[in-house]
């Protein structure tokens, strides 16, 4: 982990840190587990190879409902987006959801959180796509925000050199 990362007071400063970040499924793979300190919500993530893992809370994925499980307290399911699948969990008294089911495609935003080793995003909102060029379109938003946005390191300070170009 990167020394600036290293105390958690500094995590607040990354503007990627306060903000639902898109990711294709496959990426939350990639999330680095929490140490063991009691906080299961905050992970890490590699952004690009050659970057230091910064602190990821929030998160905004879309995908194909391949599984649903309905409760009384909440809804599981489960998001493919052609890369991977991610696990979700929607609290049934957070939003009066229209029921979900098998074959629609969703985007989610919402925060993760580890549960028995496992990941999860639990729902902040949710939205049915109807568009056929909705996944199409997700696509590009996270190739374009990864390669505009999140790859780019994250400087909180600049040298007088970096000043003057």
């Amino acid at each position: 982990m990167h020394h600036f990362y290293a105390n958690h007071l500094n995590w607040a400063l990354d503007p990627l840190f306060h903000v639902h970040v898109k990711l294709f499924n496959r990426m939350l793979e990639q999330a680095i587990p929490p140490a063991t300190d009691g906080n299961n919500s905050i992970t890490f993530y590699r952004y690009a190879p050659n970057l230091p893992a910064r602190p990821l809370r929030l998160v905004h994925i879309a995908g194909i409902v391949v599984y649903v499980n309905h409760h009384s307290k909440f809804s599981r399911y489960i998001l493919d987006d052609g890369s991977s699948t991610a696990r979700c969990l929607l609290w049934n008294d957070t939003e009066p959801a229209a029921q979900l089911a098998l074959g629609d495609f969703v985007e989610v935003r919402g925060r993760l959180e580890w549960q028995k080793q496992i990941l999860l995003v639990v729902v902040q909102s949710q939205q049915s796509l109807t568009s056929p060029y909705a996944e199409l379109d997700w696509w590009l938003q996270v190739r374009t925000a990864h390669h505009q946005v999140y790859s780019q390191p994250f400087e909180m300070f600049l040298t007088p050199e970096q000043t003057q170009t």
